[in-house]
């Protein structure tokens, strides 16, 4: 008779664990629907904000003429900063391989790595050694023209480059959103009159209130899942900790850089840092994970 009982409840247990094993596996079904779900609505931002107006004449005579490093914390994100993109660092050479006949071009004269490109940069450089792709004219205009913001604007029209380098692309839709606000005002000031107004006034206020800030963004991040920050994310904890009357690292420096750069000082005086907030970004591959 006991036999019998502890047999029952025995499979009494056993359709208990099915039946909960049967709940996990729907509820697991149920959550993975929902993040499907999530990234759709995440790619069709995207979209949207590359149907954005196009741009204007005197923003793009602009990015075609000014180098990515001239904007230090621009060109440290898309080369320097660890875990800004999926498919690695967006390097000169990287910039190069986008177009098609530069890419076949370099396969030609093998450099087919960074590191055989830097090389033959290098004997050219310091060695004087003319390497025969150096005297092929479209491959010099390519060069030129990968260090333009132009380069990173025409690659950025590709979803699949967005999400390949999606730190990269938050940086430069950063920098690109102030280019556009503030080149849109006063046509009789100089270009650089407006990007840099006030910047030396910004930078100073950032310098000083640099723990306060970094704060402000972590507490952000902190309370969106999976989140990072697209300039100086492995650094920010530190910045927030950092004491006041402590040197001002290279690191920091540039972090206060993107920080002035992109908002004005009027924010900046009154707290208020939304801007900044927008370099704070949900790397597309965790949303599905």
């Amino acid at each position: 008779m006991a036999s019998c009982d502890n047999r029952e409840k025995l499979q009494s247990m056993l359709e208990a664990c099915e039946n909960q094993k049967s709940d996990l596996i729907n509820q697991k079904r149920i959550l993975r629907k929902k993040r499907e779900n999530c990234y759709g609505i995440f790619l069709e931002d995207l979209k949207k904000e590359m149907a954005t107006l196009p741009n204007n004449k005197r923003l793009q005579d602009y990015l075609e003429r000014t180098a990515t490093k001239e904007l230090n914390f621009l060109y440290n994100s898309i080369n320097i900063m660890p875990g800004n993109n999926q498919k690695g660092q967006l390097s000169q050479y990287q910039l190069l391989l986008f177009d098609d006949n530069i890419r076949r071009l370099c396969l030609k004269h093998n450099l087919t790595s960074e590191s055989a490109f830097l090389e033959m940069i290098s004997k050219y450089g310091y060695d004087n050694v003319i390497h025969p792709i150096l005297e092929n004219a479209e491959f010099l205009r390519a060069m030129e023209k990968v260090t333009k913001l132009a380069c990173l604007d025409e690659i950025f029209q590709d979803l699949t480059n967005i999400l390949n380098y999606q730190g990269s692309y938050v940086t430069y839709r950063y920098v690109k959103n102030y280019l556009r606000n503030v080149l849109n005002t006063d046509v009789s000031k100089p270009d650089d009159e407006l990007i840099y107004k006030d910047y030396d006034q910004k930078l100073s206020y950032v310098l000083r209130n640099l723990s306060n800030i970094a704060s402000h963004l972590l507490e952000i991040r902190n309370q969106i899942p999976n989140s990072r920050l697209s300039v100086c994310n492995l650094r920010l904890s530190r910045v927030a900790k950092r004491l006041e009357r402590s040197n001002i690292t290279d690191d920091q420096r540039i972090f206060a850089s993107s920080i002035a750069f992109g908002t004005t000082l009027e924010k900046l005086k009154d707290e208020n840092y939304e801007d900044a907030e927008n370099l704070i970004y949900v790397p597309h591959q965790r949303i599905l994970k």
